[in-house]
């Protein structure tokens, strides 16, 4: 049963509402000033408010405010009624946040119709936000936390270690300790600029687009690709593994959305094929345009895994140990319809993956 509090200094008009509200079905409740309403409201919690504007001490107006800055309150909906159509009070419920407004005197029919809209819109926006809540716990959960608290948990252990032990611990060791901790912040670092990055990129509107990409020079289109996919061997201690074969290629592209493209790309690479086993990176125009290829002969993925490409998306990770937040491809496809670009998966489950991003030539 849906509950409806009724906030109205008038006793007649207060009785005459909650007698009809409870002949349609509604649990009701009353409070005859803004004060007792408000009150009553955070006590009770009720699905809907109908109140009026104009009563002495607290009006409806501050009810509404003061309604919109409680969090208990906050998504509550708030119905506004008045006899004084001078004010102009539908513009300023609205624009205080009111979800509607009912003019009096009104007909028991319109207050019907009012308050039945109001509660399907109210379940609605309980089952959206229910849905969204239950999916961030599925997505943040465990894996947030555990990308987050590990690195932490690094910086903090070798730190006290360091500091309880200093001038015990011998050089190298605490120099090995040094590099852990800055590893494990950049870990943290990067794993917080991807979030944001793919954040912004998300909530950006038409007006915050960049302008279209520059050409890119060969050489520094190559020096680029080459230097970054270096960059990442050398992270994850497999340079000997990192096989390049980089054509110098002018490409139209923002240098900083190719570094990240490259990066997180020739990252999964390494990440999902083992220690020994080839890395290949390659640039070559082709038919399609400039085309980047980063090769592995890890486990693979499925038609149906590339199909699920998307934010926190990580496969089989309770079975494999996999660090990031599963942003990276999807960060990587999202940076790629800037250029714009294309990104595509050749794979076969056990035997490896390809992944070709074909780029607007210069």
């Amino acid at each position: 049963m849906f509950k409806v509090l009724v906030i109205d200094d008038d006793d007649a008009v207060r009785h005459a509402l909650t007698a009809a509200l409870e002949i349609y079905g509604y649990e009701t409740a009353t409070a005859t000033n803004g004060i007792d309403g408000l009150a009553k409201a955070q006590q009770w919690l009720p699905d809907l408010i109908l109140c009026d504007v104009n009563m002495p001490g607290m009006d409806g107006r501050e009810v509404l405010q003061r309604a919109r800055n409680d969090p208990e309150l906050a998504n509550r909906q708030f119905v506004l009624m008045t006899g004084n159509q001078e004010q102009n009070p539908l513009r300023e419920g609205m624009n205080l946040g009111a979800d509607d407004y009912l003019p009096k005197p009104f007909e028991l029919s319109q207050l019907k119709t009012c308050v039945e809209s109001r509660l399907r819109r109210a379940q609605t926006y309980r089952r959206l936000e229910n849905g969204m809540l239950r999916r961030h716990a599925e997505l943040f959960g465990s894996t947030l936390p555990h990308e987050f608290m590990t690195p932490l948990n690094g910086i903090l252990g070798f730190a006290e270690i360091l500091k309880e032990d200093l001038g015990r611990v011998p050089p190298e060791e605490a120099r090995q300790m040094l590099s852990d901790i800055e590893s494990c912040a950049r870990r943290l670092h990067r794993t917080l600029l991807n979030y944001l990055l793919l954040a912004r990129i998300e909530s950006a509107d038409a007006n915050e687009r960049p302008a279209p990409p520059s050409p890119l020079p060969a050489d520094q289109t190559l020096s680029l690709v080459v230097g970054m996919a270096e960059t990442v061997a050398r992270r994850v201690g497999r340079l000997n593994d990192l096989q390049l074969a980089v054509d110098p290629i002018a490409v139209r592209a923002y240098d900083s959305d190719l570094r990240i493209i490259v990066e997180h790309l020739v990252e999964n690479a390494f990440g999902y094929s083992a220690p020994g086993r080839p890395v290949k990176v390659s640039l070559a125009r082709e038919n399609t345009g400039p085309t980047l290829r980063i090769s592995d002969q890890g486990r693979g993925m499925s038609t149906q895994q590339i199909a699920q490409i998307g934010v926190f998306t990580q496969f089989e990770r309770q079975q494999f140990e996999q660090q990031g937040l599963g942003i990276g491809l999807a960060l990587v496809q999202r940076l790629l319809a800037r250029q714009p670009g294309k990104l595509t998966f050749e794979s076969v489950p056990n035997k490896g993956t390809i992944a070709i991003v074909t780029l607007p030539p210069a």
